[in-house]
């Protein structure tokens, strides 16, 4: 794990740690935890993103790496809903092509390249 901290924002990058590591986390750091943006831990699967883990980093964003109709099911439904209980609004690179964060403006920007380019077969 991974977190990195500017004036602009904070960024927690969890790869794939499941339910017991997030827990040692919540043991030992607490709510130092908290992060604007969060990777989902283990893309989302439903052995992660615990709803005590989630409400101690209370991201704005949930950046999910996922495939398009994955063999695993990632992101699970379950997990989304955690998400949303938090008032974290989640994007997910299956969905949305790759999201870029940037610190424009003295904040942190996060776009998705679906939302802001047309497809790439349209470009002349």
């Amino acid at each position: 794990m991974l977190k990195i901290e500017s004036k602009q924002g904070t960024v927690l990058l969890t790869s794939d740690i499941e339910a017991s590591a997030e827990n040692w986390l919540l043991e030992t750091y607490g709510k130092n935890l908290k992060a604007q943006v969060l990777i989902a831990p283990h893309h989302g699967s439903k052995t992660s993103s615990t709803f005590d883990f989630i409400k101690a980093v209370q991201p704005d964003y949930v950046l999910i790496s996922a495939g398009c109709r994955n063999q695993f099911g990632h992101p699970h439904p379950a997990v989304l809903q955690r998400y949303e209980q938090v008032n974290a609004k989640w994007l997910n690179t299956a969905d949305k092509g790759a999201i870029t964060l940037s610190t424009k403006e003295g904040s942190l920007q996060v776009q998705a390249m679906r939302d802001t380019e047309s497809k790439y077969w349209n470009n002349k």
